[in-house]
């Protein structure tokens, strides 16, 4: 059975053959684009609640020359500003709420309501929270630009839909919503 994630069908839909490379011929780039980087060491961050758990995420890098190892701590500057200023503003999800939350369905023929024998839906979600009996998807964003159209692009992109209708299938849970924390 083939596994899909949201990651993978949105390059299949981008560039073939690029989720070609990646996913069937396990073709990575050697070193990651510093956005990405920060992204990563960020999520780390949120997910632990730990500054210090974030910026061990780059324990493992060696620069070669200065200019890369002045790079390397501005980024960790940056994730340790940017989740000081996130954990100052939100604090951490509620205790009994469930992090990194994995889920796998099936994927449905919506002409036959039969199960694929082919493919397979799974993915992880940041958060699911519950307040006042109810289940949000909590979600996390890091941006270097926030705007009206950044807030217009993720509002019910296609991410967090599929992860609202996973989150339901696969908990049978009502979801009310998404809590985005940017």
């Amino acid at each position: 059975m083939e596994i899909l994630t949201y990651s993978r069908i949105k390059a299949r839909k981008n560039c073939p053959m690029a989720e070609h490379i990646r996913y069937e011929l396990g073709l990575t780039p050697k070193t990651k684009r510093d956005a990405l980087a920060l992204g990563t060491s960020v999520h780390r961050g949120l997910e632990t609640g730990s500054i210090d758990d974030a910026l061990a995420t780059f324990d493992g890098i060696f620069p070669s020359a200065q200019e890369e190892q002045d790079k390397l701590e501005v980024t960790k500057a940056t994730v340790s500003a940017m989740l000081g200023g996130y954990f100052k503003r939100f604090g951490v999800w509620p205790a009994d709420s469930r992090k990194e939350l994995q889920f796998s369905i099936p994927i449905i023929n919506p002409e036959t309501g039969s199960k694929s024998r082919s493919f397979e839906l799974q993915g992880k979600i940041d958060a699911l929270v519950q307040i006042e009996g109810q289940y949000w998807l909590g979600e996390y964003k890091t941006a270097s630009q926030i705007n009206e159209d950044y807030f217009n692009r993720i509002e019910l992109g296609e991410q967090v839909s599929t992860y609202m209708y996973a989150a339901q299938k696969a908990f049978s849970i009502q979801i009310a919503g998404i809590i985005y924390r940017v």
